[in-house]
């Protein structure tokens, strides 16, 4: 969310209601806070195209350095509260956990659709 607030900021500061941009962030911000954030959070963090390197050296608007899901914390708590929301068995939870270690370090062929959304870094096709 940094990033889209970064982006949003720095095209307000180039027009005539730059002045809004604090109430606009706390509109979004309460908004983001209503939305079931743990299935969005789950969804951005299995999504192999935010891991790719090239998307990840395109520098963001406002001079914010994009990072994969995994290097965010907030995100990955998320992802884990979903992963206990799913799952209410301990052992399986864990085989998830570790199933999306494989992923995000790119082992394995656990992203083999991943040649689907134009993603060819994870060297599983």
């Amino acid at each position: 969310m940094d990033v889209m607030l970064g982006e949003i900021n720095e095209i307000m500061k180039r027009n005539k209601y730059a002045s809004c941009y604090s109430k606009i962030e706390k509109i979004i911000s309460d908004r983001w806070a209503k939305m079931n954030y743990t299935i969005h959070c789950l969804g951005f963090v299995l999504t192999p195209r935010f891991y790719d390197t090239k998307y990840l050296a395109i520098p963001a608007l406002g001079g914010i350095t994009i990072k994969a899901p995994n290097q965010d914390k907030e995100v990955v708590t998320a992802m884990m509260e979903a992963f206990e929301k799913i799952l209410e068995n301990s052992e399986e939870q864990k085989l998830l956990r570790d199933q999306f270690a494989r992923f995000h370090t790119k082992r394995g062929n656990i992203c083999n659709g991943c040649r689907l959304i134009g993603c060819g870094n994870h060297g599983c096709h």
